[in-house]
């Protein structure tokens, strides 16, 4: 009997072994589909976000705002490593593809002793390079490493995802059924848990799994469990792949050496998460050049406030009219998008009653309508070069390229305009605290546009 198990289990080592061999095949088709899917998904995340931010956003804090830029910025740093990832390992692969021709045709390798050089030379460039056999497994061995990374941060992207959803849902659902101060209280204690819980099981894995506690059998028992429990939490559907990976890794290299390149690999995936996020928020933390600046409102050409520069398919996050050049005389359209966080907004500004129950739907909708209007109106305040005011006269409507809910208005460029550069102010009322709030360069931190426009006689 055991002689049976133990030729079974040969058998199944010699076949695990003839796949092994097979498998750059695979691995060439798998990373050609991946290729173009990470790079096609980084715009899809980007339209995610910026649905969000229109259609569901309401308010400017950490949870509202920041937490979703990092959540992006997270994922659109994996995809892009994985991008990175795949093509290098479809490189390394495609060249030892060529290797195995090279060496079909000539078979014998490197013929060191035929080479015009010192003994000296040929044998170091030998002991370095070795004979064509150990050069194609060395080559071998990386394209399968860098493919079996890359697959780990896609299963990592995974649970981190499912992590991320499950985090959003208990900040953003709670939103709907608690007061305003009822939520502060209830994200606060969440983050503040869940900040204590992340550091504290850290912190406990690292003190028992220290030499003086890990050979005694109670806390090695409390040990795994807490460790094993906390991972699942994290990789909730591939606990076990994650775990194979990963000590595969941690087994086969040194400790130190394991720990300084997973260091290396979070400090570079962390500081490119930062750039995107930042980049995402169109936000700097200087400006590269003396006597240039994108760092103030004033001063800059925006092309997205323009419907004449609109890019198809890019959601509008801003006013925008309908070209940077007006001749006098005529009128000029303006858009103003309506998002989640405009609607939380009118709705703190506006105190509009319910009409008597006598009128019939149709009556009621049209009150209702002249109010929102007259309410949209006075919290909105067009100026032209900060002196002459302009009548809103806003309507209801939907943009005709992204079908985005705003509002219109045409306003008339009459001598209230200067020939040549004007600059249209859209303000709107203080709410809260937060629209009163400038940065260190005195932005507002909630929307209030400047766009620029020239006028021609």
């Amino acid at each position: 009997m055991k002689e049976g198990k133990t030729e079974g289990t040969g058998n199944q080592r010699n076949w695990l072994k003839r796949v092994a061999e097979q498998s750059w095949e695979p691995e060439l088709l798998i990373s050609g589909l991946a290729i173009y899917a990470t790079s096609q998904l980084p715009d899809i995340l980007k339209s995610g976000l910026e649905y969000y931010t229109f259609n569901l956003q309401s308010g400017v804090g950490f949870f509202d705002e920041a937490l979703p830029l990092t959540i992006y910025g997270s994922f659109t740093t994996a995809l892009e490593f994985l991008n990175f990832a795949f093509i290098l390992h479809f490189v390394i692969r495609a060249f030892w593809v060529g290797l195995i021709g090279l060496n079909s045709v000539f078979d014998k390798g490197i013929q060191y002793e035929k080479l015009e050089y010192s003994n000296f030379y040929k044998n170091e460039v030998k002991k370095r390079i070795g004979n064509s056999e150990d050069f194609l497994i060395a080559v071998d061995r990386v394209a399968s490493v860098i493919f079996s990374i890359a697959f780990a941060v896609v299963l990592m992207l995974i649970s981190i995802s499912f992590m991320y959803f499950v985090f959003f849902m208990l900040i953003n659902v709670m939103k709907v059924f608690l007061s305003e101060s009822a939520y502060e209280i209830y994200s606060n204690i969440l983050y503040i848990t869940l900040l204590v819980v992340i550091l504290s099981v850290a912190l406990l894995s690292l003190i028992l799994n220290m030499k003086k506690f890990r050979e005694n059998e109670k806390i090695a028992r409390f040990h795994f469990r807490l460790t094993w429990g906390m991972s699942f939490v994290i990789f909730p559907f591939i606990l076990k792949p994650i775990q194979y990976l990963l000590l595969t890794y941690m087994s086969n290299m040194p400790l130190k050496k394991y720990i300084v390149y997973m260091g290396v690999f979070f400090v570079f995936f962390f500081a490119m998460m930062l750039r995107t996020s930042l980049t995402e928020a169109d936000d700097r933390f200087f400006d590269a050049r003396d006597y240039y600046t994108t760092l103030s409102t004033s001063g800059n050409f925006v092309p997205e406030q323009y419907e004449s520069e609109l890019i198809e398919g890019i959601m509008i996050s801003e006013p925008v009219i309908s070209s940077p050049v007006i001749q006098r005389g005529e009128f000029m359209s303006l858009f103003i998008p309506y998002s989640k966080l405009l609607d939380s907004k009118l709705e703190g500004y506006c105190r509009i009653g319910e009409p008597a129950d006598s009128l019939f739907r149709f009556e009621k909708r049209d009150i209702l309508n002249s109010e929102y209007l007259s309410c949209a109106n006075s919290f909105f305040t067009l100026l032209v070069n900060e002196m002459d005011t302009l009548e809103t006269d806003l309507l209801f409507t939907e943009h005709r390229k992204t079908e985005q809910p705003g509002y219109q208005s045409f306003l008339h460029i009459d001598d209230r305009f200067v020939a040549g550069k004007n600059i249209l102010h859209i303000k709107r009322a203080s709410v809260d605290k937060a629209d009163a709030h400038r940065d260190s360069i005195g932005r507002p931190l909630i929307f209030e546009s400047e766009i620029p426009l020239w006028v021609k006689d």
